[in-house]
């Protein structure tokens, strides 16, 4: 399920990044197990966005699938 999930928001990443994009990406990294891919996206989620409680709340607003 997880692996699913890494795959899903490293394609809409490529497609249109996103703070929030980034986060949701780090936590399935961090559910996988792959702790150092976790960080590289909770950086790339920091870059994009200027507000990273922010980026954070919105991706606890998206509906899990």
């Amino acid at each position: 399920e997880h692996d699913l999930a890494v795959k899903a928001y490293s394609r809409a990443m490529k497609i249109q990044p996103q703070g929030w994009g980034y986060v949701l990406l780090a936590r399935a990294l961090e559910q996988s197990g792959r702790k150092e891919e976790a960080l590289a996206a909770n950086s790339q989620a920091k870059r994009l966005s200027p507000n990273l409680d922010e980026a954070r709340r919105v991706a606890d607003e998206m509906p899990a699938h």
